[in-house]
C-alpha cells in the first residue's frame, strides 16, 4: 500500500495506492468526501473512460510515445499510462483541462525553450486541451527519455505489462 498526502491551501488530499483500486480522500473545509475508482487493466481501458473528445487526444499520445519509444513497454502504474523501458520512463494522464507528462527531461536547451510554455512545474509538462497537440514537440521529449533511460541499468522489478495494439 502506498500513501501519499499532498497539502493545498485549505485542500488536503491523501492518495492511497492499494494494489487495483486506486483511492484518494479529499478534506475541505472539515468536510470528507472519498472517491473510490478502480484502476484500469490497460492504457486501452484507460483510454475508454473518458470522454471521446478526450480519447482523442490521448490516442495521439499514445501513438506518438509508442512510435517514438517502440522499445518500450506499456503499463498502468498510479494510476496512468506508463512506458516502461529500464524502469518506468514516462507517464502521462488526462486531467479536467490538460494532458499532464512525467518527467520532463532536462539538459538539452533547444528542448527547454521549445517545452518551456509547456511546463508547470519541477519536471512536468501539461498540453492543454483548448491548444494543438504539439506532437513533434512530445516525441522530441520522449526521444531524449529514451537517450537517458539507455544509460540506466535494467530495472529489477517485473511489471505487467501489455501487448501494444493501437
Amino acid at each position: 500500500m502506498t500513501h501519499c498526502t499532498l497539502k493545498m491551501s485549505s485542500l488536503h488530499i491523501l492518495f492511497i495506492g492499494i494494489p487495483g483500486k486506486f483511492v484518494w480522500h479529499t478534506k475541505q473545509y472539515g468536510m470528507a468526501k472519498t472517491i473510490k475508482k478502480a484502476v484500469p487493466s490497460s492504457v486501452k481501458k484507460y483510454i475508454a473512460g473518458f470522454p471521446r473528445e478526450t480519447q482523442q487526444v490521448l490516442k495521439a499520445v499514445r501513438a506518438t510515445v509508442v512510435k517514438a519509444a517502440p522499445q518500450a513497454e506499456e503499463a498502468i502504474k498510479y494510476g496512468i499510462p506508463t512506458l516502461v523501458f529500464h524502469g518506468n520512463m514516462l507517464s502521462y494522464g488526462a486531467w479536467k483541462n490538460h494532458i499532464g507528462m512525467y518527467p520532463v527531461p532536462e539538459g538539452d536547451s533547444e528542448f527547454t525553450k521549445a517545452i518551456a510554455a509547456y511546463t508547470s512545474g519541477k519536471s512536468s509538462a501539461q498540453f492543454p486541451f483548448d491548444k494543438p497537440l504539439p506532437v513533434k514537440l512530445i516525441a522530441t521529449l520522449v526521444k531524449l527519455l529514451v537517450a537517458r533511460t539507455k544509460e540506466k541499468p535494467l530495472a529489477k522489478g517485473k511489471w505487467k505489462t501489455e501487448n501494444r495494439g493501437l
